[in-house]
């Protein structure tokens, strides 16, 4: 052991602290754990087994909170084998919060990401670069929140939720949902986080309609508590956690968009001016189907791509399969096989690449209202498998 190791701190024989590291009074130091150049592990702080604090991390600092001095004896406790990256702060409790912070086990916290004081976070928690938590939040088990996102004190985020990069969360995000924007609305369920999790199929099928019934028809939040002890074990925790909420529940829908000032209105002009129906005739054929309606996700897929197999033949050089899985009210599951040239409904466990989809955003992608990287960069659009082939699927789809 070396380090600046305050004398009232314990540290395990077989961690590893560098010398330029500091850990502060009254702390608890793990076996295993690593304390990298100029990590600090603040006073009365405590961390598990095999933790890591890397460089310029600040794990067990004060509370950012004018009522709570500096030295207040408040704790930070984290459990075993997380990681704190480069620049990360984690803050201890306060009073008025319970005199604690904690953080759960697995966690990985990257560069530059802050947990305020008396945060309660779960178990095998991910936050990514940049994400704030304000004092008093609370996140379940498995958590991801995507870059520079927020979330304002005092909500709760159920486990296996996901909120998507540069989201503003003010409300309480359900377990198993999917959050964006600013302020956030809840865009459906997060089905890969769900599927990875070993969810299975009957269970994902009566989230699905929980998710329906509680939070896309209008007056079916007061069906909560009737399913707070439903027999499928996450139906009953999403209703339990809706008849829970003191701060309010985030809505369900598309999120609202932050207008633009001028500048930013006169480059999206310029950008968006080769889009227009005027200079692409065939734009306007995509976004309506035959009769005038509004084009559907089936119509897409079973008129317009199998169409569109038929008379261009370079698709059949991509020489893959696509498995698309769209949700919402129009959603569905279609194969589209451009070797043989074919699509069809249903769910190809093979495919090369799978892409997971909102029934709006992928309109939305058809029409070249947004881009493919855009929808990924916000956390709207899932992907596995071959990623090279999902660059190319703007050419698949007509955008």
């Amino acid at each position: 052991m070396s380090g600046l190791v305050d004398p009232s701190a314990t540290v395990d024989p077989s961690a590893t602290v560098h010398p330029t590291a500091v850990v502060g009074a009254s702390s608890v130091i793990g076996p295993g754990c690593r304390l990298d150049a100029y990590a600090v592990v603040g006073p009365f702080t405590t961390l598990g087994p095999g933790c890591h604090v890397h460089a310029f991390a600040v794990v067990g600092g004060p509370a950012q909170d004018r009522a709570t001095p500096p030295d207040a004896p408040w704790r930070l406790v984290c459990g075993a084998d997380s990681q704190f990256r480069e620049g990360v702060t984690v803050s201890r409790g306060t009073e008025r919060g319970g005199g604690l912070t904690r953080v759960g086990s697995g966690g990985l916290f990257m560069a530059h990401s802050h947990i305020g004081h008396d945060c309660q976070v779960g178990d095998g928690v991910t936050l990514v670069n940049g994400v704030s938590l304000a004092g008093h939040v609370t996140l379940g088990d498995r958590v991801t929140v995507a870059g520079h996102a927020a979330i304002h004190q005092f909500v709760r985020v159920g486990e296996l939720a996901f909120i998507a990069a540069n989201a503003m969360i003010s409300l309480d995000v359900p377990p198993y949902t999917l959050a964006a924007g600013d302020r956030a609305r809840l865009l459906g369920l997060n089905r890969v986080g769900l599927e990875r999790a070993g969810i299975d199929g009957a269970a994902l099928a009566a989230l699905e309609a929980a998710w329906r019934l509680l939070l896309r028809t209008p007056g079916g939040r007061g069906q909560a508590e009737r399913l707070r002890g439903d027999a499928c074990p996450p139906v009953a925790a999403l209703a339990r956690f809706l008849c829970t909420s003191e701060r309010g529940v985030t809505a369900a829908g598309r999120p609202r968009r932050t207008p633009p000032d001028e500048a930013d209105r006169r480059i999206a002009r310029r950008a968006l001016r080769p889009l227009t129906p005027s200079r692409h005739p065939l734009r306007r054929s995509r976004s309506i189907a035959p009769g005038g309606t509004s084009m559907t996700p089936k119509q897409l897929f079973e008129s317009q791509i199998a169409a569109r197999l038929t008379e261009d033949a370079s698709l059949k050089e991509i020489d893959a399969v696509y498995q698309f899985n769209v949700s919402g009210d129009e959603g569905g599951e279609w194969t589209v096989d451009l070797r043989q040239g074919t699509v069809s409904a249903g769910n190809d466990a093979n495919a090369d690449c799978t892409i997971g989809i909102e029934d709006n955003n992928l309109i939305d992608l058809v029409q070249g209202n947004v881009s493919g990287p855009q929808l990924f960069m916000g956390g709207l659009i899932q992907i596995e498998g071959n990623m090279s082939l999902a660059m190319r699927l703007q050419s698949v789809l007509g955008g």
